[in-house]
């Protein structure tokens, strides 16, 4: 593609040759000739010397200095340089297709409804009466559960399951593992002190063009829903009517967890980091699992250096 074409696709200001080739995107480490690189934070700025790409999106107002060995580097002038490189990987990537049609080992129930353009892969169940909109991807082993309402343009990967009666977007996506609408920790306290398990009324509701990421579940023991103000979820961001997801921050793909018993709270967490960070014992803001905090901070000893030793490896 041009860059007078890309930089009009971008809403960029464009300062040099207008005939210049681009063929894709990279950082500034790894961009070389012939891909286009962004400048969103100062502390790269030295790497504007070096940089192997042929074209940059930075803001206005910042000059390009080069090594007199390194070729020119052309600048398109944006106000938000990294806004503009997101859309730019859009162009320059195409993501796999996938044809229509329904694998044989795919069971879908005889009330349930499937727009038209739809891709269901090995293993899928879709109960009765559930509803999916146009163009939707099912990946092997996805589960959709009776009464599910399910908007167009929907991908969900594998392993991935929407639960009863709940209703999601269009352009919704579900990485994989994701859970919709499981039971959430709803109790109440009897009088003698024990507790009785609340019925999961429900249902989870996602809107449109929501992101919920790998392994991570919307529980429900009353309403709960989420927006496109709330895009992209995963643990330890987003809250939402007073409903905060992922007590446990994520640092890294790795989560150690150890719950006591299964009570009205989510109980004590440990999180373990990439970043060689100690163990950390947390717990959710509720009374009964703050005294059981302490208790659990000696128990997870020898879990704690395991899952360290892992994270080495």
């Amino acid at each position: 593609m041009k860059l007078s074409e890309l930089a009009q696709k971008l809403g960029c200001r464009l300062e040099g040759p207008s005939e210049l080739e681009i063929t894709g995107v990279a950082g500034m480490e790894h961009a070389g000739p012939g891909q286009i690189t962004f400048l969103a934070n100062r502390k790269y700025f030295a790497l504007l010397k070096t940089t192997r790409a042929s074209a940059i999106l930075l803001e206005e107002g910042v000059a390009i200095e080069r090594d007199r060995s390194q070729p020119q580097l052309v600048a398109l002038r944006s106000a938000n340089p990294y806004f503009a490189f997101a859309q730019a990987i859009e162009i320059f990537y195409l993501g796999p297709k996938y044809a229509p049609g329904i694998h044989p080992t795919a069971i879908i129930a005889k009330t349930a409804r499937i727009g038209e353009g739809a891709h269901i892969g090995p293993y899928c169940y879709v109960d009765e009466e559930a509803e999916i909109g146009r163009s939707a991807v099912l990946h092997s082993f996805v589960t959709i559960y009776r009464g599910a309402k399910i908007g167009d343009d929907f991908t969900a990967h594998a392993h991935s399951v929407v639960r009863e009666h709940c209703r999601i977007g269009n352009r919704v996506i579900l990485q994989n593992g994701a859970v919709i609408g499981g039971d959430g920790f709803g109790f109440a306290k009897r009088l003698d002190g024990t507790w009785y398990k609340m019925a999961q009324s429900g249902p989870a509701v996602l809107e449109d063009d929501v992101r919920w990421h790998e392994y991570f579940a919307l529980r429900t023991s009353r309403p709960r829903w989420l927006d496109q103000n709330r895009q992209q979820l995963h643990p330890g961001r987003a809250s939402r009517h007073g409903w905060t997801p992922g007590r446990g921050r994520w640092h890294g793909h790795h989560r150690a967890e150890r719950r006591s018993q299964r009570r009205p709270c989510a109980g004590v967490l440990l999180r373990v980091s990439r970043r060689g960070e100690s163990p950390v014992v947390e717990n959710d803001g509720c009374a009964e699992s703050a005294s059981r905090t302490a208790e659990a901070r000696t128990r997870i000893g020898v879990a704690s250096r395991a899952a360290q030793a892992a994270l080495r490896r």
